[in-house]
C-alpha cells in the first residue's frame, strides 16, 4: 500500500506546480461601447503572484474586430503587465448592435489551460428622428403627431431654445425611456395657414461635442 501515498503526493505536487504557474487577473470580463465610426480600448491587467517566471506564448481574439496588443511576454515573479483589447467595429456592424467575443491567452507553463477573457461589444445608437418630417394637410384637424427620438447611450436630449419659443407649435418631449429613446409630440396651433418650420433637437453627452438633429414641420 505505500504506492498510494506516493501517488497522492505526486498529484498534489503537480497541482501545486500548475497553480503556481497561473497568472492572476484583475478582471476577466469587460464591456466596450463605441460609436460606429469610433474605436474603444480596454486594459486587462494581470500579475504573476507565484515564485516562477511565466512565459506568455499567444493571445488570440475570436473576433477580427478586436485587436490584441501585449507588452512584456516574460513575467517574472511579482511583476505585472497588461493586455490591451482594441475594438474597431467592422463595416456592417449595426448601430446599437451587440456581440460577444473572447481572447485566449496561452502560457508555456500551462498550454492546455488557456486563460479566457470575455468582452461584450456594442456600437452606440445614432441620434436620430423617425420620422424626420411631420406633415398636416392645410385646413385639416390640428391633431398631435409624434416622432421617435433615438438617444445615444449616456446622452441627454432637449429641444433647442429656438424650438421652445416657437409660437405656432405645441411641443412635448417625453423623458428618455430605458436609456434608448424618447417621444416628441408636436401639434400645430392652426392649420389654416401653410407652415414650414424646422425644430432642432440637441443631444449632449459628457466629453463629446453636441449633436443636432432637425425635425421638419409642414402644413401644406
Amino acid at each position: 500500500m505505500p504506492v498510494a501515498p506516493r501517488l497522492i503526493l505526486g498529484l498534489l505536487l503537480a497541482t501545486a506546480f500548475h497553480a503556481r504557474a497561473e497568472l492572476e487577473w484583475e478582471t476577466v470580463s469587460a464591456e466596450l461601447t463605441v460609436a460606429a465610426e469610433d474605436r474603444g480600448i480596454h486594459a486587462f491587467r494581470f500579475k504573476n503572484t507565484g515564485p516562477d517566471t511565466i512565459h506568455i506564448e499567444d493571445a488570440k481574439s475570436s473576433c477580427s474586430c478586436v485587436v490584441v496588443e501585449l507588452g512584456a511576454r516574460t513575467i517574472a515573479p511579482g511583476e505585472g503587465g497588461e493586455l490591451l483589447a482594441l475594438f474597431k467595429p467592422a463595416p456592417g456592424f449595426p448601430a446599437g448592435g451587440e456581440r460577444g467575443a473572447h481572447i485566449k491567452v496561452t502560457t508555456a507553463e500551462t498550454p492546455a489551460k488557456p486563460h479566457v477573457l470575455r468582452i461584450k461589444l456594442r456600437t452606440d445608437r445614432e441620434a436620430s428622428l423617425e420620422p424626420a418630417v411631420l406633415w398636416w394637410k392645410r385646413g385639416s384637424k390640428a391633431v398631435a403627431k409624434e416622432t421617435l427620438v433615438q438617444v445615444p447611450l449616456g446622452a441627454a436630449v432637449r429641444l433647442s431654445e429656438e424650438a421652445l419659443r416657437q409660437p405656432d407649435l405645441e411641443c412635448l418631449l417625453s423623458e428618455v425611456q430605458n436609456g434608448a429613446s424618447a417621444v416628441l409630440s408636436v401639434r400645430p396651433r392652426s392649420t389654416r395657414q401653410p407652415l414650414d418650420i424646422r425644430l432642432a433637437l440637441e443631444f449632449t453627452a459628457p466629453g463629446n461635442a453636441p449633436k443636432v438633429r432637425t425635425l421638419f414641420i409642414r402644413v401644406q
